[in-house]
């Protein structure tokens, strides 16, 4: 890890920032030293770019100065640095929201001297000339993936420099201990008295009480802003499509009568309390020698592994079968009550309440449900046994509230939403804690060397200290445009 310094960018970078289709307005955004020459060179209006005052907006065409043709009339905004998005000058041009018009902009733009944008190198470049910190610009990946009010607000709470506060005010505690024990290593002859040690260990117990009030709220961040995924598991013929359907209030998943329709995993998302919650309509996970039922196995083991919560169905009408009992054996190991994947919120759903059960000779059951509660809801700590019918809707509002009961969190705003905020916060508590609890026992220089070890893990989250592998996978996941 080391503390990167802002970097003098020298090229020029350009990029479509809005989806390539149809659509009303298409905007193609250049950042750089040259912005305002090429701008003067294809644009054609009242004022050229590199005349016109900053924030403004100036009516105008686009023309191809190979032939002076016409590409499209277009509003060109002009923003000077330092106060724009990337503290360069910055260019957008408003044109038509077509594929062609945009893509022949930003081919013009290309050739007089800018050269594509890589994915969030706008936002890279915010951070790295000291606009905006690391936290804040993940901010601004959140804010696009945002999938609904709660993450949208967290998001913006976090841009607006919440988060980036409050690791700030961690810091501060620490460099002031910090200072004291610098203090004595510089002039060992006054030692630490009694009262700074004890002072520190109570700076150094306030900041693991906080850190940890962080990390208690940090899985609740974390499915506000990802979401909570709850696959629909069961036997073939039970129903999932039917009921992963009702849910959603829409006819996504295609349902027939015969078994093995659902060749493949398919999502459809909820926005439950402002939480967002993705249903997953799984295949079967029965063993197979077909090759794409074997492929949509795999993703079903892969949908339970992954899972918050599932949402197990047996048919009513017959109980429950070896087949089903093979199945909760298989979630039980998978995703049930062994670690890593104790606690995961399991609803047991019967389905088709509305069909009379079948006569003992067309299929006897293995199984009732005085038997489920030995089989399924005593190892999966199951409260909740519902009976449901896909087809009439019944009791659909009822596993709606159980699925927001399982996912909801405490009324205070959670402030960390990444995995990679958490590791860093677990990191420099075990520093912190190591410092306070041993504060009697190390010297001044292995108490300090604690200390500094945590400020450099708090200054991985705001981006003061970090590396160019984790920058360049960070804002690998931004679109090109932003």
């Amino acid at each position: 890890m080391k503390r990167l310094k802002p970097q003098i960018n020298t090229d020029t970078i350009t990029a479509i920032s809005t989806p390539l289709g149809e659509g009303g307005i298409g905007i193609v955004r250049i950042s750089g030293k040259k912005t305002l020459k090429i701008a003067d060179h294809i644009f054609k209006g009242k004022l050229k770019p590199s005349q016109a005052k900053t924030h403004t907006i100036h009516y105008g065409k686009i023309i191809d100065p190979s032939d002076k043709k016409e590409i499209d009339e277009v509003l060109l905004m002009l923003m000077r640095k330092p106060h724009t998005y990337t503290c360069e000058d910055m260019v957008e041009i408003n044109t038509h929201g077509g594929v062609m018009v945009l893509k022949k902009i930003l081919e013009l733009v290309t050739q007089n001297g800018a050269r594509l944008a890589e994915p969030g190198e706008f936002t890279k470049r915010a951070f790295l000339s000291g606009r905006i910190d690391l936290a804040q610009a993940e901010a601004v990946l959140d804010i696009v993936k945002a999938k609904t009010d709660k993450s949208l607000s967290l998001a913006l709470s976090q841009l607006d420099g919440k988060l980036s506060a409050k690791i700030k005010a961690l810091k501060s505690r620490l460099i002031k201990t910090l200072t004291k024990l610098e203090l004595s290593i510089d002039f060992p002859e006054e030692n630490i008295e009694e009262l700074d040690k004890i002072e520190i260990k109570k700076i150094t117990h306030k900041v693991n009480y906080e850190i940890s009030n962080l990390l208690k709220s940090g899985e609740s961040g974390k499915i506000i802003r990802e979401g909570a995924s709850f696959p629909i598991v069961g036997r073939t013929n039970v129903g999932k499509s039917s009921l992963f359907n009702a849910l959603l209030s829409e006819n996504k998943a295609i349902v027939t009568k015969y078994p093995g329709t659902t060749r493949d995993v398919i999502e459809g998302w909820l926005s439950i309390d402002g939480i967002p919650v993705k249903l997953v309509d799984t295949a079967g996970v029965k063993d197979t020698d077909n090759p794409i039922e074997k492929e949509s196995i795999l993703k079903t083991r892969k949908a339970i592994k992954e899972a918050f919560g599932i949402l197990f169905v047996v048919d009513k009408s017959v109980g429950i079968l070896k087949e089903d009992i093979e199945l909760i054996n298989y979630v039980k190991d998978s995703a049930g009550v062994h670690p890593p994947h104790k606690g995961k919120k399991i609803i047991g759903l019967l389905n088709k309440c509305d069909l009379p059960p079948a006569p003992p000779e067309a299929n006897v059951p293995l199984a009732q449900k005085a038997d489920w509660n030995k089989v399924v809801a005593e190892p999966f700590k199951v409260r909740s046994l519902i009976s449901v019918s896909a087809l009439r809707g019944d009791n659909i509002n009822l596993i709606l509230s159980l699925i927001a009961k399982s996912v909801s969190s405490n009324n205070r705003p959670p402030l960390i939403t990444r995995e990679r905020h958490l590791n860093a916060l677990r990191r420099a508590k075990i520093c912190t804690e190591r410092a306070e609890k041993e504060i009697k026992n190390l010297t001044p220089e292995l108490i300090a060397y604690e200390i500094k070890s945590a400020l450099n893990t708090l200054g991985e989250i705001t981006g003061e200290v970090t590396s160019e592998d984790i920058l360049d996978r960070i804002f690998s996941q931004f679109c090109i445009g932003k």
